[in-house]
């Protein structure tokens, strides 16, 4: 996936495989086991139900920021979602 940072609003444009653009809004980041992840939620939604969580890897486009990209590995995913939900809850709390 491709996407273009907006600082200011915490908003990323990301890009399908199929070149269709959807707008996340940057809800949270951490870093696990030396990785950079990132919780997002559609930058529409004004509830946060449910947030997508994408792994930071470096981007072959040296003038890009990063590639973000789902997490293939359960372990991982577990891992990291586990941190998104314990800080988020805290954030609600």
């Amino acid at each position: 996936m491709n996407e273009n940072y907006n600082d200011e609003l915490d908003i990323v444009t990301l890009t399908d495989e199929d070149g269709i653009e959807y707008e996340y809004e940057i809800i949270g980041s951490v870093e696990y086991e030396g990785n950079l992840y990132f919780a997002l939620v559609p930058a529409e939604d004004k509830v946060i139900e449910e947030y997508l969580i994408l792994k930071s890897v470096p981007c072959e486009d040296e003038n890009a920021f990063s590639d973000l990209i789902y997490i293939d590995d359960q372990e991982e995913f577990e891992g990291v979602a586990a941190i998104f939900d314990s800080m988020l809850n805290e954030e609600i709390e």
